[in-house]
């Protein structure tokens, strides 16, 4: 099936590059597009048959040795092809280290195409891999001569990404998706260079994660017993993600966005209000414990030094009904009840801590009161525009940005037609930095951002349609995107 949604994908990205060429015939046909690159008039063709990706010494990774016949499938996926003039029968990828995968990590490379052969050369196995991609993406099939060519050579091309946190976020809690499909994703956002899953994991509307510690997060939480992903599961995921250069950040979303799903397990983390928005009780120790233990637990299963921590959406009301709540603030000098929430996410960053990671939070912990976080801390602006980025840095925190990238939105701007196909041009349009004064250390702090597969609407069957390809158009080069939507309009 991934070799299918490759060849559709692949079908779609052509549609694409055909428009783009309206818009400048001298680009190259890579997506997205590449930092710098130049092209001839020559042209080369590969046979599946005769043809190899080669590597000596520390390039010979096992990252980069799967990729090579994950690759060749993905360039041959019509079978070996006919023998063509100037065939180009190796690559040979150079990646002068091996570095652990995490934010920051240099994943530039260069390629350079000729009719006798390529060579990608890159600092990190990372660099390579996204080197490996693009090489992918210059062979197209020729139907009608059954060969595979290469156009417009000699190519050279030098890349680096314009943002090192690139990510999707799928929801697991709202449909619970199988793990084929979570697979499927990470292999679509290998295509488009992304490296980060965003994993929502669970939510007010089911806990498909097994705790070993809690279990009765999973076995009271869930949808149903074979809704849950186990253990062994999540480190299968991470792993595929791994190969593929894309971290996996967890997301448990808390004191809100918890019941009833933790609370039908543990209804002793939460303040004791009527209705049925019910919120986890921060003036208890026993619930910031639960939160440490719970995260200490995550944190063997999950390697990524970032844990996203939601904060979001926090009923006040519920605990403005608790007159314990009250009594407590009252003795601890709490002012209000952002304070009281701010007491909380600083406790849980606390947590975080202890085990070396480090908390992203949506953006609400900064609209809602200013309460301070820790220095490293990442804010996410979901329900905001460009200038809540640039206020999160100016206040010394990391910054992404995913307001603009929601692919459950169906209705875009009045000046589109009101259908959700079109709002391709407002993810196009959308830049986390836009025309915004920074200085050099602001402009660092914006990491980058996040397109937003959130799943009230979406099951396993809707999953693909929803995310590709619209969210392909989010981490193109910011000139390139700006002249595209002019020549398109």
């Amino acid at each position: 099936r991934i070799s299918e949604m490759r060849v559709t994908w692949r079908i779609l990205a052509i549609y694409i590059f055909l428009n783009t060429l309206s818009v400048n015939s001298d680009q190259i046909n890579v997506w997205p597009l590449p930092r710098q690159s130049t092209t001839g008039q020559s042209w080369g063709t590969v046979v599946g048959n005769n043809f190899n990706f080669k590597c000596t010494g520390s390039s010979c990774s096992s990252v980069l040795t799967q990729a090579f016949e994950r690759y060749k499938g993905h360039i041959f996926f019509a079978g070996n092809g006919q023998q063509g003039p100037s065939p180009i029968s190796s690559v040979q990828v150079n990646a002068a280290s091996i570095p652990p995968l995490k934010l920051h990590v240099d994943e530039s490379y260069k390629i350079d195409v000729t009719t006798s052969g390529a060579t990608i050369t890159a600092n990190t196995e990372w660099g390579a891999l996204r080197g490996l991609e693009t090489f992918s993406q210059l062979v197209r099939w020729n139907y009608t001569t059954d060969t595979y060519v290469i156009d417009s050579l000699p190519i050279s091309i030098a890349d680096s990404p314009r943002f090192p946190w690139r990510g999707l976020m799928i929801d697991t809690a709202r449909h619970y998706l199988p793990m084929k499909t979570i697979m499927e994703a990470l292999e679509a956002m290998s295509y488009h260079k992304f490296n980060v899953l965003h994993w929502h994991i669970v939510d007010s509307q089911s806990f498909p994660l097994e705790s070993k510690v809690y279990p009765r997060l999973s076995q009271m939480g869930s949808w149903v017993p074979q809704a849950v992903y186990s253990q062994s599961d999540v480190m299968k995921v991470i792993e595929y993600a791994r190969i593929r250069g894309i971290r996996v950040v967890p997301e448990f979303d808390t004191p809100g966005h918890a019941y009833p799903s933790w609370y039908n397990g543990y209804p002793e983390l939460f303040a004791d209000c009527p209705g049925n928005n019910k919120v986890m009780d921060p003036t208890k120790n026993s619930t910031l414990l639960f939160m440490k233990n719970f995260l200490a637990e995550m944190s063997t299963i999950f390697p990524d030094e970032f844990f996203h921590l939601g904060g979001d959406e926090v009923s006040y009301n519920c605990w403005k009904s608790v007159s314990e709540i009250s009594e407590w603030m009252k003795e601890n000098n709490v002012e209000n009840y952002a304070d009281l929430q701010g007491y909380y996410e600083m406790k849980v960053q606390q947590s975080l801590t202890s085990v070396q990671r480090t908390a992203v939070f949506w953006d609400e912990v900064l609209s809602q009161s200013e309460f301070p976080l820790l220095p490293d801390s990442v804010v996410e602006v979901w329900n905001q525009d460009q200038s809540q980025v640039v206020k999160v840095v100016k206040l010394g925190y990391n910054a992404l940005y995913a307001s603009p990238w929601y692919l459950d939105r169906q209705v875009p701007d009045p000046d589109t037609f009101y259908l959700w196909v079109d709002t391709w041009k407002d993810f196009y349009r959308a830049d986390p930095v836009a025309d915004a004064t920074l200085t050099p250390d602001e402009l660092k702090r914006i990491l980058g951002g996040e397109v937003c597969m959130w799943g009230e609407q979406v099951d396993e069957y809707a999953f693909n349609i929803r995310v590709w390809p619209r969210a392909g158009d989010t981490f193109n080069l910011k000139d390139f995107k700006l002249n595209f939507l002019k020549n398109s309009s």
